[in-house]
């Protein structure tokens, strides 16, 4: 009788190991039957920062995974405790022992002082600060310690691409002036031109007169008076958000109408490319 049940072997007796805090590490255990008589059992364990990948196994010879998930554990805490495996031919618990080490990216994120910090870092390894941005634990940093940048963050933090998610936290707490009187051109603004009248045939509609200049590229102060009487008008037209921001006259001061600031939600610029730092300047009246 006994030549039917599987004679069971574990390729470990015990497990040890380090596992990085606020991140998941992956183990595994080979079992095998040596007299080739087919396994069937279970394993289990009740330890809830251990995820067993299945909780049954079987044939001649298995791979067992587990997962440790040292989410919400501090740094130099221990897990200890049994895998349980309970099979045709007998039992076995294989005990382990983890200790969580504090994450790299935690170590780092403790340099963050203050947003100079980050920015530097950008400046040296845009990569690296693009991890610890996109970062679970991030808002842990120093720099985070305020309520405008948690604020500021978790306008951006729902953003697919990090990279300009970053760029844009960053353009926020620059030092840049509120107003555009001595700021610098970006790559998207063009030389205002020599201010001259609008010319237009005379049956124009007003959304017949935006389409025209938009085609035509106006960016005279006319022209951005027109495209912002279509935005309060709601006119359908592609780019007049986006010419009315360009025709924009320096030191404009005046509140923009609210749709200007709907139109921009980060997930259009995101999804239609638009320059790092745009957003900045419409919530500082550009």
């Amino acid at each position: 009788m006994d030549q039917e049940k599987p004679s069971t072997h574990f390729s470990k007796e015990q497990i040890e190991g380090t596992v990085s805090a606020l991140e998941n590490k992956s183990f595994e255990i080979f079992v095998q039957s040596l007299n080739g008589i087919p396994m069937r059992g279970l394993v289990y364990c009740e330890d809830p920062y251990i995820v067993l990948q299945k909780n049954a196994f079987g044939g001649v010879r298995t791979r067992v995974q587990f997962t440790v998930n040292a989410m919400g554990l501090d740094s130099e805490e221990s897990l200890s405790g049994v895998l349980s495996f309970v099979y045709l031919g007998g039992e076995k618990q294989i005990p382990y022992h983890f200790v969580v080490e504090k994450a790299d990216s935690a170590k780092e994120l403790s340099s963050l002082h203050h947003v100079q910090d980050l920015q530097r870092l950008s400046e040296e390894d845009k990569k690296a600060a693009v991890r610890l941005f996109d970062y679970r634990d991030f808002l842990s940093a120093p720099l985070m310690q305020t309520a405008k940048a948690m604020k500021v963050y978790e306008l951006f933090k729902t953003c697919g691409n990090r990279t300009l998610a970053l760029e844009e936290f960053l353009a926020y707490f620059s030092h840049r002036p509120k107003n555009a009187l001595h700021r610098k051109s970006y790559r998207f603004a063009e030389p205002r031109k020599e201010a001259s009248p609008l010319d237009f045939p005379s049956d124009c509609s007003t959304e017949e007169k935006i389409s025209l200049c938009i085609r035509r590229g106006e960016r005279s102060e006319e022209a951005f008076t027109l495209y912002k009487k279509g935005v309060e008008e709601n006119v359908k037209l592609t780019n007049l958000y986006e010419n009315l921001l360009y025709s924009m006259p320096k030191g404009y001061k005046e509140e923009l109408p609210r749709a200007v600031y709907l139109y921009f939600s980060y997930e259009y610029r995101v999804e239609e490319g638009i320059a790092p730092g745009l957003y900045y300047n419409i919530l500082h009246n550009f």
